[in-house]
Formats: structure tokens, C-alpha cells, sequence
């Protein structure tokens, strides 16, 4: 018998096409080593460490981010992590213009937890009702829980009247409780380890220049793991980014949201490679937004990133209000690369199986719009595996349909999707389904010029 029957388990496909390329990719990022930054003053933070010390040795560690003195940070300076370490973040990290975020010592990549801590403790949960545990939460909401080491899942709920199977959870944020149903007795006792997401974003960063995040493991964002809106110069290289979003959409209670690394409104000059990202309820990679200005989006390169078990892959678009607040497809993504890519099991990872508006899911996601010759320039959808998919592969135009996208020389594996979302089209716009070998190849001629492999697997 299951000794956690009726808790989510958490999916994980070992016969996919690109098994063995995401392994090796994955242990790529995993055991990169630090970048030589000898020529920058150091800020240094270390589990051992004591926020009454300088923070500007190793000997002398911050404990935590926050005991940095904001006039003491200045435009070039590195703060660094030390590896091995587990570092629980309450409040988003505010990360300024000019700063190196990174590591340093030896060992696994420190960790960033949006976890304010550790609920495995039976001290702090009582029954409430039969089978009903309460958490004291007096935090901003609770958007995800897991379970022995992101092994079991909890079902956030918008009421407490719908928590009624084991895993189902309900945040009640005025009266700051959590309530969570668990028949198998006190969770704190049930598991060794429970963590709830609770902090909006590990980094945010607004209207800023040159920020560098580098061999940073980050989990458990309520929103985002990463958010940037209005900058240039931003590089995120060798991180892990998983268990990221599952908030609810502000005055919804139904829809939910958050992707790892969102570039919102307008971002110039921008580098994530080498990543490792996993289990975002919404986008693992995105770049998008609306306003009352043009939103801008120029030389972007997405390259060398394993992602996996996230709903949405890769997901742009551009909008732009008018005087009439009328929403018109108005702005500019120009020198866009995202090549050298794999992207695994959309659809098949947290978001995908308990969101409730399901139809949205792709490896691509640009929605129906044909940009303006003005707006997609230089646009390179290139040499990414795509594979295997439980909702549509791609919901965005085809390059035959509009100017400036090329897509070329990419691989895509696929095979019969579990019937779960409510739509699993290869190009969803087209409404073009397959079912075997011939079909498949047939579609993504559709959308690939130059296709490396397509395979239809049983």
C-alpha cells in the first residue's frame, strides 16, 4: 500500500526522446564551476555566519541577505552565497544595478527557499476537525506545498469548503491560517519534510542595468522566481530555477500564475543560459507585457537551458495600450534567439495537471497573433529539442504566416497525450492534431523549415 495514499505523487518520465541529452545537460549546469571575479569586493553570506560581522571574508559571513547595509553595496560589488547552504528568504531580494549574485566555496549550489522554513514539525499543527490540520500562516498567500522533498503535492483550494481529499490546502490569509487535510495524522510527524511557498519573487529587479545571477539553486516562489521589468544587461547563467508560482490571479478563484524568469514591458540585452528549470506552474521562460508605452524587447538570447515538467516553455508576446486603453499588438522583439534548448514533459509537471484553465499550455505560447513585419525582426527558434508534450506542442503562427521568425533545425519527439488537457494540437492555431509517424512529420513541416528529427513514439 501506497504510505502516502491519495497525496499527489509527483510525475517523472524516464522514456521520453531526449532522456539522455537533459542528463547530461542537467549535470552541465549542476557542476559549473564559479566565474573569476577576483577584481570585485565581495559581500559575503553563509548559513554559519552572524549579520553583527562585516560580511567581507569568507572568516567573517553575513547570516543573511538582509544584514547588508544598502550604503555599503555599490555599483561592481558581488554578493555571494555560500555553496552547500540553505537560505530561507521571507521578503523578495531587491537586486540593484551594477551587482554580481553568485556563490562560493565548494559543494551543491547554495539554495534560496521561498520557504520561510521547514513545516515538517508536529509543535505547530493542530486538528481542527477530523482529518483537518491548521497551520498558524500569518504571511502573504500560499500558492504551493510539497512533501518529502518535492516528492508529494498539495491542491491549493480557493475555499475551505473544498478541502476534502488528502493534499487539498486552503490559506485563509485574513485570519492568517493554513488549513490542510491529511488523514494519515499530524503532517508534521506524517513527513520528514514539507515546504510551503510563500515569498512573491527571490529576485525582483525594476528599471535597473547590469545585474548578473549566477550557480544559484532557487525554489519555492508564490509569483516568480525571477521578475525583471524595465532593464538592460541582465545575465542569469548556470541557475536552478523549480517549484515556482500557483498564486491566484488577483480577484480569481480559479485562475493561477507564475513562471521562473519573467522579463516584463520592455528588457534590452539579456542573457539566461545553461539553466536547469523545472516545475513552473505557468512560463519557464518569458518575455511579454502592455502598458501605455511601446513595449520593447531587443537582443535576447535564450541558449543552452534544460527545462522541464513547466506548462508553458517559452512563452512572448508584445501589447500596447492606446489613448482608449484599447489593447492593440503594438511593440518590438527584435535579435531574439532561443536555440540550443531542451525542452521536456510540457504539460506533465504541477501546473499542467491541477490548473484549472488548461487549454493555454505549449511548449511555444504566442497565443494567435501575426506581428507587424515592424514588430518580430530577427526572431531564431533553433536547435531546441522539443519533447514530448500532454497539451499542444505549439499555440503560436507559423513563420509561413508572418515575417521575421525563423525556425529551423530544431528536433520534436512526441506520442499519444493522456486525453487530461483539453487541447494537445501539434499547432494549435492551425488546429492540426497527429497520430502517428506520418501526421506528425506532416505538421511540424508546418512549422519547421529544416526540421533535425521528428519521431512518433509508442
Amino acid at each position: 500500500m501506497n504510505e502516502y495514499i491519495d497525496f499527489q505523487k509527483v510525475l517523472s518520465l524516464d522514456n521520453t526522446g531526449a532522456v539522455c541529452e537533459a542528463a547530461e545537460l542537467k549535470n552541465q549546469v549542476l557542476t559549473t564551476s564559479d566565474s573569476d571575479i577576483s577584481w570585485k569586493i565581495k559581500h559575503y553570506i553563509s548559513e554559519n555566519g552572524d549579520d553583527n560581522n562585516d560580511g567581507l571574508s569568507p572568516e567573517k559571513p553575513l547570516k543573511t541577505v538582509y544584514g547588508l547595509k544598502i550604503g555599503d553595496i555599490l555599483h561592481g560589488h558581488a554578493i555571494l552565497f555560500e555553496r552547500g547552504g540553505t537560505f530561507r528568504i521571507p521578503k523578495t531580494i531587491i537586486a540593484n544595478g551594477g551587482l554580481f549574485y553568485g556563490a562560493y566555496g565548494s559543494g551543491e549550489k547554495p539554495k534560496l527557499l521561498g520557504s520561510i522554513r521547514d513545516y515538517a514539525d508536529p509543535n505547530i499543527w493542530s486538528e481542527k476537525e477530523k482529518d483537518i490540520w491548521v497551520l498558524k500562516l500569518p504571511l502573504s498567500s500560499a500558492s504551493m506545498m510539497n512533501f518529502n522533498n518535492d516528492t508529494y503535492l498539495g491542491v491549493k483550494k480557493a475555499l475551505y469548503s473544498e478541502v476534502v481529499d488528502n493534499g487539498d490546502f486552503y490559506h485563509d490569509t485574513d485570519e492568517g491560517v493554513l488549513y490542510l487535510k491529511c488523514s494519515l495524522g499530524n503532517p508534521g510527524s506524517v513527513f520528514d519534510n514539507i515546504e510551503i511557498a510563500t515569498t512573491s519573487y527571490i529576485f525582483k529587479t525594476n528599471n535597473t542595468n547590469n545585474v548578473t545571477i549566477e550557480n544559484l539553486c532557487m525554489k519555492y516562489a508564490a509569483c516568480h522566481g525571477i521578475i525583471c521589468a524595465d532593464v538592460n544587461d541582465i545575465t542569469i547563467r548556470n541557475c536552478e530555477i523549480g517549484w515556482v508560482g500557483g498564486i491566484f490571479v488577483k480577484d480569481s478563484l480559479e485562475n493561477r500564475y507564475g513562471n521562473a524568469i519573467e522579463f516584463w514591458y520592455r528588457a534590452e540585452n539579456i542573457i539566461v543560459e545553461n539553466c536547469w528549470i523545472y516545475q513552473a506552474f505557468d512560463a519557464a521562460l518569458t518575455f511579454q507585457g502592455d502598458g501605455p508605452g511601446i513595449t520593447t524587447f531587443k537582443n535576447i538570447h535564450f541558449e543552452n537551458n534544460l527545462i522541464e515538467y513547466c506548462s508553458m516553455n517559452f512563452e512572448y508576446w508584445v501589447r500596447f495600450f492606446n489613448e482608449k486603453r484599447e489593447k492593440m499588438q503594438i511593440g518590438f522583439m527584435h535579435g531574439i534567439r532561443f536555440c540550443d534548448n531542451i525542452l521536456r514533459c510540457a504539460g506533465y509537471g504541477w501546473g499542467g495537471i491541477q490548473r484549472l484553465v488548461k487549454p493555454d499550455q505549449a511548449f511555444l505560447l504566442c497565443w494567435n497573433t501575426v506581428f507587424r513585419e515592424d514588430v518580430m525582426k530577427d526572431f531564431y527558434i533553433m536547435d531546441n529539442i522539443f519533447d514530448t508534450a500532454d497539451c499542444s506542442m505549439i499555440y503560436a503562427i507559423p513563420p509561413s504566416m508572418q515575417k521575421g521568425l525563423y525556425v529551423t533545425h530544431n528536433s520534436y519527439f512526441q506520442r499519444e497525450p493522456t486525453g487530461k488537457n483539453t487541447h494537445n494540437q501539434i499547432i494549435r492555431v492551425l488546429d492540426i492534431n497527429a497520430h502517428n509517424q506520418t501526421e506528425f512529420e506532416d505538421a511540424i513541416r508546418l512549422f519547421d523549415s529544416k526540421p533535425n528529427v521528428i519521431k512518433w513514439m509508442q
